[in-house]
């Protein structure tokens, strides 16, 4: 069979089309890399071609050039082609051919680079799009591999075709035979009948989601609980449970609907690529019977009446078809009877998804009028209007997936938190403006101890909750994920049959329109979930629990600080009572823990001192040498009849002094750096203790007066370049060394 090659030894195959233009322009769900590299094994090792009309990004020109390594962390290429040839089986060369027109934003993209075919380090510079990056223009190289972390091709038309076959740089969508490449003995109805009860057994599983949805009555439950909500919006207790059995119904229904649109679509645009292949085959058999017409000096319309009349004993075999053209004609003519039933089917469950697509807008739009309802009433409060507009934001059909995805964001947005601890930092806030102005009421104090007695025990359960939550995520996600990675499968599989089955693809505006939607559909969500991924990955609802439980207890404990300074101001009696009443559940622990980190702070306040006395001497030594040098700076130039001169002796004496600020500066380094790390050290303590420090203050004003430093220099720079002898340029690259080297220490 001519038309029906296996093509094994193709590396760039159909495959890597799928690669390239689903993997690429569709991210897997669970990956985060898209890839295109050579496969092992005894498949033909050369590289792929790749031509770029301009390169525009983060690339080193010498490493493409000298090393043969490509390496763009970010960047942007406009006019792609990617060519690959392969082998086939029959000893043919099978060219494949993707190519946008359309900018391609790129991020770390690498390649190994086998030949720079075309690149003109200097006439095909242009002008870059953003600082640190790099330009050429009409760029080609030869890639033995590729890899890229993030890459869409926008509009990308692919050709395959066979060597001395293709219609060069084009518009055409797949691989398609012409007919000139079949031949009688190659038409393989018995192949295109088992294609077709593959087509039949979608069908089959589409009407028996057809006939799912009918006998549970899917489409009444959603309508009969909207009906039931809308008679209650009044009552939130009802309609919360309401709600929730509204958006359970509708995700059921849509779901079910979805891929009944998808098998009918996959059944549909299938069967339209077997029947093109049916149509070459007429064709093919026409083009015969011309010929075979021709021969025998007869008109084309004769040639069945004359090959019955033929008394074949008679005539030589070569004066015969190889193949009974007849019994070819009778068996299309069985098939297309067989195609146009399927053809029936089709068309009725076409007809009966967009019936259910109906009902779904309906109900969409229904749901949303009822979550209207609800925040124009008075009745429910926030957390339950909050709980009840998630169960109604249903989503529009066919986006079940969608809106999934938009949940679990909506639920890691929500800042987890424990009932009581907003209130009770008001109230901790409110009694340490009460302590700074007239003492603290006892009442207060009892309030707070109780309001730490409920967080206390809200704690376990809160952390229960919220690796519970962290469950629930992971199996919501799990299941996207999973719908994701079958929904990829499906909305490619008329392709892979083509492939299988060696069939011409259908063009896109050939395509069945559902299909073609659910694949853009498919590839937006797939990037959302890539974002979704990440974003639980970096979202920890335990630790941001327990970090806001140990703030409202420091913030505790230094309000019980605070009140121990009362001793003396009020009785011991009442002392004693507004302590009691503070200390309540861990506040022992937390009290010695914070009395731990005073004791800390007082010895790297103590310790930064230290570093001061070793510091001061240093600076005042450093800021008179520099003082010293602005005025030298101003005296270099001296007038020798009209020209200007530089003063040899005031020159030395400027180096001399620039000398004396170097040993300066080297004593100063780690003594600064101390002081640094100190201070540090210093205020993450002082921000655990939420109190204000005016050591710590002074330690930083003498790092400022150390930073200081680069300002006075500048002066001394200002004052050289105004002079333009070798010298003093010598003495400015100096100075600019000093100025680094102190900023390094503040880095």
């Amino acid at each position: 069979m001519k038309n029906n090659r296996k093509l094994h030894k193709f590396i760039f195959n159909i495959s890597m089309v799928f690669v390239l233009i689903i993997g690429l322009s569709i991210p897997s769900p669970v990956s985060q890399n898209a890839l295109a590299e050579e496969e092992d094994g005894e498949d033909d090792d050369s590289g792929f071609l790749v031509e770029v009309d301009r390169v525009d990004g983060q690339t080193d020109i010498f490493d493409l050039l000298l090393d043969e390594e490509l390496n763009m962390d970010e960047g942007e290429l406009t006019g792609v082609t990617i060519t690959q040839e392969s082998e086939s089986a029959d000893g043919r060369t099978l060219i494949v051919k993707i190519h946008t027109e359309e900018t391609v934003p790129v991020e770390y993209l690498q390649g190994e680079v086998e030949e720079v075919v075309e690149l003109d380090p200097v006439g095909g510079l242009c002008t870059p799009s953003q600082i640190n990056w790099t330009c050429f223009e009409d760029v080609a190289m030869i890639l033995s591999y590729q890899a890229v972390e993030n890459i869409s091709l926008p509009n990308a038309t692919v050709e395959v075709c066979f060597e001395g076959e293709c219609n060069g740089a084009g518009d055409v969508d797949a691989m398609n035979l012409e007919v000139d490449d079949i031949d009688l003995e190659d038409m393989d109805i018995n192949a295109l009948n088992e294609l077709m009860d593959t087509v039949d057994e979608m069908i089959g599983d589409a009407q028996g989601l057809q006939q799912t949805i009918g006998d549970e009555g899917q489409v009444n439950a959603v309508e009969q609980r909207i009906d039931e909500a809308e008679d209650v919006v009044e009552q939130p207790d009802v309609l919360s449970d309401l709600a929730g059995d509204i958006s359970g119904a509708h995700e059921t229904l849509d779901e079910n609907v979805t891929d009944l649109g998808i098998l009918t679509a996959n059944a549909d645009d299938t069967l339209k690529q077997v029947s093109n292949q049916i149509g070459a085959y007429e064709e093919t058999i026409e083009q015969e019977e011309e010929a075979w017409s021709e021969k025998w000096g007869i008109e084309p319309e004769e040639f069945e009446a004359y090959l019955d009349e033929l008394d074949t004993d008679e005539v030589d075999e070569e004066e015969m078809p190889d193949v009974d053209i007849s019994e070819l004609k009778d068996e299309i003519s069985d098939f297309q009877e067989r195609m146009s039933d399927t053809r029936g089917n089709i068309d009725g469950l076409t007809e009966q998804r967009h019936e259910l697509t109906e009902e779904l807008e309906g109900f969409h739009a229904d749901a949303g009028e009822l979550a209207d309802a609800v925040e124009e009433t008075d009745d429910y409060s926030d957390d339950q209007v909050e709980a009840v507009l998630q169960h109604l934001a249903v989503a529009e059909p066919g986006k079940t997936v969608e809106k999934q995805m938009s949940r679990v964001n909506h639920e890691m947005e929500k800042n987890e938190s424990f009932d009581h601890s907003e209130e009770l930092q008001e109230l901790t806030e409110e009694a340490t403006e009460d302590l700074d102005a007239s003492g603290m009421s006892m009442e207060l104090a009892e309030e707070i101890g109780q309001r730490s007695e409920e967080m206390d025990e809200e704690m376990e359960d809160a952390l229960d909750d919220a690796d519970l939550m962290v469950g629930q995520h992971e199996e919501q996600t799990d299941a996207v994920g999973s719908r994701l990675s079958e929904l990829s499968e499906q909305v490619y599989l008329p392709e892979q049959l083509a492939e299988e089955y060696e069939l011409n693809f259908l063009p896109q505006d050939e395509q069945n329109e559902y299909r073609v939607n659910m694949q853009d559909n498919v590839s937006q969500w797939g990037e959302q979930f890539e974002q979704l991924l990440e974003t639980m990955n970096n979202h920890d609802y335990r630790n941001s629990l327990q970090t806001e439980y140990d703030d409202i207890q420091q913030q505790l404990a230094a309000l019980r600080a605070n009140v121990q300074e009362l001793d003396g101001e009020i009785s011991e009696e009442e002392l004693n009572a507004i302590m009691e009443s503070l200390e309540t559940g861990e506040a022992a622990s937390f009290d010695e823990e914070r009395a731990e980190m005073e004791e800390q702070f007082e010895a790297t306040i103590q310790n930064g001192d230290e570093q001061v006395q070793i510091i001061a001497p240093i600076l005042d030594d450093a800021n008179a040498e520099i003082n010293v040098l602005k005025d030298l700076s101003a005296e270099l130039s001296e007038q020798y009849w009209i020209m200007d001169t530089l003063d040899d002796e005031k020159a030395e004496q400027f180096e001399d002094h620039l000398q004396r600020l170097y040993d300066q500066l080297d004593a100063l380094v780690d003594p600064a750096i101390q002081l640094q790390n100190e201070i540090a050290t210093a205020e993450d303590l002082q921000e655990k203790l939420g109190a204000d420090s005016e050591d710590l203050e002074r330690l930083k004003g003498t790092i400022a007066e150390a930073d200081g430093l680069r300002d006075d220099l500048k002066d001394v720079q200002d004052n050289l370049s105004e002079l333009s002898f070798t010298r003093t340029n010598e003495f400015m690259e100096e100075i600019q060394s000093v100025k680094d080297d102190i900023t390094d220490w503040f880095e």
